[in-house]
């Protein structure tokens, strides 16, 4: 094991390999995937345990973005299975993804609707009916602690984005069991999707001749840190 910072890394010439190969464009391709996830868990962890209104909006936006992730992961995933049908980490790691009948059912249920219209598509016809929805005798638009700039939250926006993966509910009681049932199970996709991608770019990186090796500052992509 290497103290501090660590790279798996390859030569040119290895690179030059395996460069032109639709399989590591693919693992290049779920290296984003799972760097986004990562990015959205942070983006809510320094807030565990408040309930202040930045606190809310970045829990409920790390979900949609967390979902999103996943359902443009699985995407890619059955892309992957044409050129990964004889790897055996593929086998073991991703197919039980792709034979999940209720990961299948959560994403076009729930993930799909959430990606097309809330996150990466800033849609508006669907939210007549979402709005028509909105029963509280006070509607809470935007709500902020202060006036800092960027601890502020529009409610009402990201009410209207949940209710696209809540669906219809009788009562508020209703609508926060959903929206805990929801982040539940998009955490917990997460977490088996994290593992799976982790694993299978680890095992193909070492067939195709990375190895890992203590980081050398200023060889890789960024220059030497000064201090």
């Amino acid at each position: 094991m290497f103290e501090g910072e660590w790279w798996v890394a390859c030569s040119q010439e290895t690179f030059r390999a395996v460069s032109r190969r639709p399989d590591f464009r693919q693992i290049v391709a779920l290296g984003r995937i799972l760097n986004g996830l990562r990015f959205v868990r942070g983006a809510a962890v320094r807030f565990a345990g408040e309930n202040t209104p930045e606190a809310m909006r970045q829990r409920m936006n790390s979900t949609f973005f967390m979902g999103s992730l996943i359902f443009e992961g699985m995407i890619l995933v059955r892309r992957m299975s044409q050129h990964f049908r004889n790897n055996q980490a593929f086998e073991i790691w991703m197919k039980p993804l792709l034979r999940d009948r209720e990961l299948d059912a959560f994403l076009k249920a729930r993930l799909k609707p959430l990606r097309n219209l809330a996150v990466f598509h800033a849609e508006d016809k669907h939210l007549r009916e979402q709005l028509e929805r909105i029963t509280n005798r006070t509607v809470v638009f935007q709500s902020a602690r202060g006036t800092t700039v960027g601890a502020s939250n529009y409610e009402l926006a990201d009410i209207t984005a949940m209710q696209t993966v809540v669906g219809s509910v009788r009562s508020t009681d209703e609508f926060q069991e959903g929206v805990m049932a929801v982040t539940n199970k998009t955490i917990d996709y997460a977490d088996k999707f994290e593992a799976a991608g982790d694993n299978l770019i680890a095992l193909w990186l070492r067939d195709a001749g990375f190895d890992r090796r203590a980081a050398v500052p200023g060889e890789g992509f960024w220059p030497a840190d000064p201090t």
